[in-house]
Protein backbone atom coordinates (compact mmCIF):
# COMPACT_ATOMS: atom_id res chain seq x y z
CA UNK A 1 0.00 0.00 0.00
CA UNK A 2 1.16 3.51 -0.79
CA UNK A 3 1.81 5.73 2.23
CA UNK A 4 1.39 9.50 2.43
CA UNK A 5 5.13 10.17 2.64
CA UNK A 6 5.62 8.30 -0.65
CA UNK A 7 2.70 10.11 -2.28
CA UNK A 8 3.98 13.55 -1.37
CA UNK A 9 7.32 12.88 -3.01
CA UNK A 10 6.27 10.66 -5.88
CA UNK A 11 3.07 11.80 -7.60
CA UNK A 12 3.09 12.92 -11.20
CA UNK A 13 0.16 14.35 -13.16
CA UNK A 14 -0.66 13.29 -16.69
CA UNK A 15 -3.45 15.18 -18.45
CA UNK A 16 -5.16 13.61 -21.44
CA UNK A 17 -7.72 15.21 -23.70
CA UNK A 18 -10.98 13.40 -24.33
CA UNK A 19 -13.97 14.48 -26.40
CA UNK A 20 -15.54 17.33 -24.44
CA UNK A 21 -13.05 17.43 -21.57
CA UNK A 22 -9.95 16.05 -19.91
CA UNK A 23 -8.81 13.23 -17.67
CA UNK A 24 -6.17 14.00 -15.06
CA UNK A 25 -4.24 10.93 -13.97
CA UNK A 26 -2.20 10.72 -10.78
CA UNK A 27 0.76 8.40 -11.30
CA UNK A 28 3.00 6.98 -8.60
CA UNK A 29 6.09 5.42 -10.10
CA UNK A 30 4.50 4.07 -13.29
CA UNK A 31 1.17 3.06 -11.75
CA UNK A 32 -2.01 5.09 -12.12
CA UNK A 33 -3.24 5.63 -8.56
CA UNK A 34 -6.09 8.04 -9.26
CA UNK A 35 -7.95 9.96 -11.91
CA UNK A 36 -10.31 12.88 -12.26
CA UNK A 37 -12.58 13.05 -15.31
CA UNK A 38 -13.79 16.54 -16.18
CA UNK A 39 -16.25 17.53 -18.91
CA UNK A 40 -16.73 20.98 -20.37
CA UNK A 41 -20.19 22.46 -19.99
CA UNK A 42 -21.55 25.76 -21.26
CA UNK A 43 -20.93 29.26 -19.98
CA UNK A 44 -17.62 28.74 -18.18
CA UNK A 45 -18.59 25.61 -16.26
CA UNK A 46 -16.69 22.32 -15.95
CA UNK A 47 -18.36 19.21 -14.53
CA UNK A 48 -16.59 16.59 -12.47
CA UNK A 49 -17.84 13.39 -14.06
CA UNK A 50 -15.82 10.91 -12.05
CA UNK A 51 -13.14 10.87 -9.38
CA UNK A 52 -11.27 7.81 -8.26
CA UNK A 53 -8.26 7.09 -6.06
CA UNK A 54 -6.84 3.62 -5.45
CA UNK A 55 -6.19 4.46 -1.81
CA UNK A 56 -8.16 6.92 0.27
CA UNK A 57 -6.85 9.53 2.71
CA UNK A 58 -3.35 9.50 1.24
CA UNK A 59 -3.40 12.85 -0.60
CA UNK A 60 -4.30 11.63 -4.08
CA UNK A 61 -7.66 13.44 -4.26
CA UNK A 62 -6.12 16.70 -3.08
CA UNK A 63 -3.35 16.30 -5.67
CA UNK A 64 -5.89 15.74 -8.47
CA UNK A 65 -7.95 18.80 -7.53
CA UNK A 66 -4.78 20.92 -7.24
CA UNK A 67 -3.82 19.84 -10.75
CA UNK A 68 -7.30 20.71 -11.98
CA UNK A 69 -7.11 24.16 -10.40
CA UNK A 70 -3.74 24.78 -12.03
CA UNK A 71 -5.00 23.53 -15.40
CA UNK A 72 -8.11 25.73 -15.27
CA UNK A 73 -6.18 28.87 -14.29
CA UNK A 74 -6.72 31.35 -17.14
CA UNK A 75 -8.92 28.93 -19.11
CA UNK A 76 -12.15 30.92 -18.85
CA UNK A 77 -13.76 28.24 -16.70
CA UNK A 78 -15.31 29.99 -13.70
CA UNK A 79 -17.12 27.13 -11.93
CA UNK A 80 -16.76 23.40 -11.39
CA UNK A 81 -19.85 21.40 -10.49
CA UNK A 82 -20.53 17.80 -9.62
CA UNK A 83 -22.12 15.32 -7.24
CA UNK A 84 -20.23 14.68 -4.00
CA UNK A 85 -20.71 11.38 -2.18
CA UNK A 86 -18.19 11.66 0.64
CA UNK A 87 -17.03 14.34 3.01
CA UNK A 88 -13.46 13.85 1.79
CA UNK A 89 -14.27 15.67 -1.45
CA UNK A 90 -16.20 18.35 0.45
CA UNK A 91 -13.08 18.99 2.55
CA UNK A 92 -10.74 18.83 -0.46
CA UNK A 93 -12.74 21.48 -2.34
CA UNK A 94 -12.62 23.78 0.68
CA UNK A 95 -8.87 23.21 1.05
CA UNK A 96 -7.91 23.59 -2.63
CA UNK A 97 -10.31 26.33 -3.76
CA UNK A 98 -10.64 28.22 -0.47
CA UNK A 99 -13.16 28.27 2.31
CA UNK A 100 -16.53 29.57 1.20
CA UNK A 101 -15.92 29.21 -2.56
CA UNK A 102 -18.07 26.08 -2.76
CA UNK A 103 -21.85 26.09 -2.55
CA UNK A 104 -23.63 22.85 -1.61
CA UNK A 105 -27.13 21.84 -2.63
CA UNK A 106 -29.46 19.11 -1.39
CA UNK A 107 -33.20 18.57 -1.10
CA UNK A 108 -33.94 21.42 -3.51
CA UNK A 109 -31.94 24.16 -1.80
CA UNK A 110 -28.55 25.42 -0.73
CA UNK A 111 -27.07 23.94 2.45
CA UNK A 112 -24.09 24.80 4.65
CA UNK A 113 -20.67 23.17 4.64
CA UNK A 114 -21.54 21.45 7.94
CA UNK A 115 -24.78 20.07 6.48
CA UNK A 116 -22.88 18.79 3.42
CA UNK A 117 -20.45 16.93 5.70
CA UNK A 118 -23.38 15.50 7.71
CA UNK A 119 -25.23 14.30 4.60
CA UNK A 120 -22.17 12.74 2.97
CA UNK A 121 -20.59 11.21 6.08
CA UNK A 122 -23.38 10.33 8.49
CA UNK A 123 -26.42 9.96 6.24
CA UNK A 124 -24.37 8.38 3.40
CA UNK A 125 -26.12 10.67 0.93
CA UNK A 126 -24.84 12.91 -1.77
CA UNK A 127 -24.91 16.61 -2.43
CA UNK A 128 -24.26 18.76 -5.47
CA UNK A 129 -21.24 21.04 -5.15
CA UNK A 130 -20.64 24.19 -7.19
CA UNK A 131 -17.18 25.68 -6.72
CA UNK A 132 -15.98 29.11 -7.83
CA UNK A 133 -12.54 29.00 -9.43
CA UNK A 134 -10.59 31.90 -7.98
Amino acid sequence: MIKLAEILTGLEAVISAMPGGIIIYAKHNKDIVGKLTVGWERDGVAMIQAADAKVQKEGIGTFLYEQLKEFLNGSGIEWIVGAVEGSGVVKIREKVFGKGNTHYFSRGGEISYEEAVQITDVDFGRVIAKTKIS
